[in-house]
């Protein structure tokens, strides 16, 4: 395996599937691979496609992790997906989820997967990974951190699988088809959040969100930050905002924040709470099943 290439395309709002792709990059190295990273971003645009395809084009695998937004890949997945030249290769196809591999999460790589075979790769693997929702409901400190523990095994094990040859796709029941297409208009729409969004009186202008929201959908209009039609409804800027100035209306946002890095530094050297204390109720049933799986029971 030595010098062979994997080539690594993510994007990442709030931080989660960051810590996933590069949990891959790591394993890949320790493998001996010649790993390559790449966040698909705005800045992702700007850098040299020539190289970029190069390593695609070199590659054993593709690997293509995102965060499920309305029940599919978000927008900037499929502008890269568009813009890349290099087909016929083997790609691994997953998707990163707050509830697990349960509806109405079914389906979420349908779009991905159909856009990537139109192209003309071969998408060999798929399956989803569980890390902590942003939005709706927050699980509790004890259930996040059990996730973020699970990652390494989780990803060495689909590593262990798809260097075996094995071959991983699901069978698109109907409803999933449907659910798909819905997800897809919906995506669409997002732009219309930003119309949701309001900058209160606590801004200190220092532009954190003009410099890392990852579609540039926010700009400084008379050293105050305004909202473009880019807007893909990440959440970044609502949860990074240094001056917490940043407010959504309507929109199910965690009162208390999102920050994942705060939180292990906040629960280190706690002991957790077993699986099934901390998962209770019907929304972590899907959780509850991808952790227990992970712990062998």
């Amino acid at each position: 395996m030595l010098n062979e290439l994997v080539t690594i395309f993510f994007f990442s709002g709030t931080g989660g599937t960051r810590k996933v792709a590069r949990e891959f990059e790591k394993q890949f190295i320790e493998l001996t691979f010649e790993t390559s990273l790449y966040e698909i971003d705005a800045t992702y645009f700007t850098l040299d496609a020539n190289e970029i395809e190069e390593n695609i084009k070199n590659s054993r695998y593709v690997i293509v992790l995102f965060p499920i937004y309305a029940f599919d890949a978000p927008k900037p997945i499929f502008q890269w997906i568009e813009k890349i030249r290099t087909t016929n290769k083997n790609v691994v196809v997953i998707s990163v989820s707050g509830g697990g591999e349960i509806w109405p999460n079914t389906g979420t790589r349908f779009n991905c997967i159909n856009a990537l075979e139109k192209k003309g790769f071969q998408v060999i693997y798929e399956t989803m990974m569980v890390m902590p929702s942003n939005c709706f409901v927050a699980a509790n400190d004890h259930l996040v951190m059990w996730l973020i523990k699970a990652i390494p095994d989780k990803v060495n094990k689909i590593i262990e699988e798809v260097l075996s040859g094995k071959l991983r796709r699901s069978k698109m029941k109907r409803k999933a088809v449907i659910q798909a297409w819905i997800s897809r208009k919906e995506n669409k729409g997002s732009h219309r959040f930003r119309k949701l969004l309001t900058i209160d009186d606590h801004c200190t202008r220092c532009g954190w969100c003009v410099e890392n929201c990852p579609v540039k959908s926010i700009e400084m209009d008379t050293g105050k930050p305004t909202f473009t039609d880019q807007c893909i409804i990440c959440l970044r800027c609502i949860y990074g905002c240094p001056a917490k100035a940043i407010k959504v209306k309507i929109f199910p946002i965690l009162k208390e924040g999102f920050n994942l890095e705060a939180l292990e530094k906040r629960m280190q050297g706690v002991e957790l709470e077993p699986i099934e204390k901390c998962s209770k109720g019907l929304m972590w049933k899907g959780v509850k099943k991808y952790l227990l799986e992970h712990n062998g029971n």
